[in-house]
C-alpha cells in the first residue's frame, strides 16, 4: 500500500472461508516496504519475503531483503533483515519451501536492470546461504520443486542470460545450471 507521497508499508490480509478478514500494517516512517511473496510454514506460521529501504519518494530503494513471520492471527514474530551487496535493491522474490524445512527465495532485483538473487532461509528466517549471480536483464517469473525436491527448485523465467524464456535448475547449495533452449 502507499500513501499520496509514494511512502509504501507493507499490508498483508487473510481472509478465511467464511469472509472473515483479519490484515496487518507494517510501517516505517522512513522506509519503504514492500512485500512480494508468502507462504505458509508447517507450523501454520506467515512467512513473507520483500523488501525495505530508505524511503526517496518515487523511486523504490529497498536494499535490504526482509524478512516477516507472523503467526497465523497475523501477530509479527519476527522481522529479519538482510542487505544486499552494492548495486542491488527493490528485491522482488518467490518462495518455496523444500520437505526439510528450508526455504528457497529466488528472484531478482527491480528497476531497468534486474539482477538474479537467489536465497535459501530456514523456517524462522536465518540465512543460509545466498548467490548473487550477475546475469544482468534476467527476470524470474515463478518456481517449482524439481521432480526430486531433494535436489531443490526450478526457477523460470526470461533472459537468463541470452534472452528468451529459459528454466533454470537451482540446487540445495545455490548453484544454477540453464537449461538450453527448448524447441
Amino acid at each position: 500500500t502507499k500513501d499520496t507521497a509514494y511512502h509504501y508499508s507493507g499490508f498483508l490480509l487473510k481472509i478465511d472461508p467464511d469472509f472473515d478478514t483479519t490484515s496487518v500494517l507494517i510501517e516505517n516512517d522512513t522506509a519503504d516496504i514492500l512485500f512480494t511473496d508468502m507462504l505458509v510454514t508447517p507450523e501454520n506460521n506467515y512467512f513473507v519475503i520483500g523488501g525495505k529501504g530508505r524511503d526517496t519518494g518515487y523511486y523504490h530503494q529497498g536494499n535490504n531483503i526482509a524478512i516477516y513471520i507472523f503467526n497465523e492471527n497475523l501477530e509479527l514474530l519476527s522481522e529479519k533483515l538482510y542487505e544486499m551487496p552494492e548495486g542491488y535493491n527493490y528485491p522482488q522474490l518467490f518462495l518455496w519451501q523444500a520437505e526439510n524445512g528450508d526455504i528457497y527465495a529466488v528472484g531478482g532485483t527491480g528497476g531497468n536492470v534486474s539482477k538474479l538473487l537467489l536465497l535459501k532461509f530456514d523456517p524462522i528466517g536465518n540465512l543460509l546461504n545466498n548467490n548473487f549471480p550477475y546475469l544482468t536483464g534476467s527476470n524470474i517469473f515463478s518456481v517449482l520443486p524439481r521432480k526430486d525436491s531433494t535436489l531443490g527448485v526450478y526457477a523460470f523465467g526470461q533472459g537468463l542470460p541470452t534472452g528468451g524464456m529459459k528454466r533454470m535448475e537451482i540446487d540445495t547449495n545455490l548453484n544454477i545450471t540453464i537449461a538450453p533452449n527448448q524447441q
